[in-house]
């Protein structure tokens, strides 16, 4: 019915800043969200796998929490791991994430499935291309070649195909790709239309007539006893 909690524009807005731990020509994919494999980290470490092996300065960066005891969660073990093949890092976990949307050249999210992903909200308000599963809460904010590129989800050579081609783009592409997004955002995913939302469909539930209160229809019990019993 509602479209997600929106973002706040002037919170999350374009700006430029490099990474200073990259070299200039490394294209920077980021992941932000916590370390499921329903969200598409394993097809994400294959993806840097590839990288690896072809020698294509591609760099996948991780940001995010650990959830200890949930049962599709990954291991610090195994993101050490996955950090030592190559062409993954882990960034950590942080409260402001803007430094690092305006760190890098494009957003994944391969999710298996999502509400309505904030994260992908942010990035498109911050003007950054995007990579998304084809699923319900990110094809909505993700339109296809117009802002971003989708892919199959839990299909590992879609979401390599579509790295591929973001990184192929050239950045007067990508750049306009963000814009897209940007004004995307600003157009539908507001904090404020979001709140015009709520306030119109409390409005019109609070505009209905109340219930009318009926005495049941149930019988009446008199005692044999009583005089209109007889």
């Amino acid at each position: 019915m509602l479209r997600g909690e929106g973002v706040d524009v002037r919170h999350y807005h374009p700006r430029e800043e490099a990474d200073q731990t990259m070299a200039p020509s490394v294209f920077r994919v980021l992941y932000l969200g916590r370390m499921l494999k329903s969200k598409g980290l394993e097809e994400l470490y294959a993806a840097a796998q590839f990288f690896k092996e072809k020698k294509l300065p591609v760099q996948i960066d991780l940001l995010g929490f650990f959830i200890g005891d949930h049962p599709d969660g990954i291991s610090r073990e195994t993101i050490k791991a996955w950090e030592a093949a190559g062409n993954l890092r882990y960034l950590g976990a942080v409260e402001d994430v803007r430094p690092y949307l305006a760190a890098t050249d494009a957003v994944v999210l391969p999710s298996y499935g999502e509400g309505m992903s904030r994260s992908l909200m942010e990035a498109c308000s911050m003007a950054k291309p995007v990579i998304a599963s084809d699923v319900e809460g990110c094809r909505e904010i993700v339109h296809h070649e117009v802002n971003g590129l989708l892919c199959t989800p839990r299909d590992s050579r879609s979401l390599l195909d579509a790295i591929l081609r973001m990184y192929a783009l050239s950045e007067t592409e990508r750049r306009s790709m963000g814009l897209a997004g940007r004004s995307l955002v600003l157009r539908h995913f507001t904090e404020q239309s979001v709140l015009e939302q709520y306030e119109q469909r409390i409005g019109l539930r609070a505009r209905k007539p109340a219930p009318v209160a009926t005495e049941p229809l149930l019988p009446v019990y008199i005692p044999a006893s009583h005089p209109a019993s007889r």
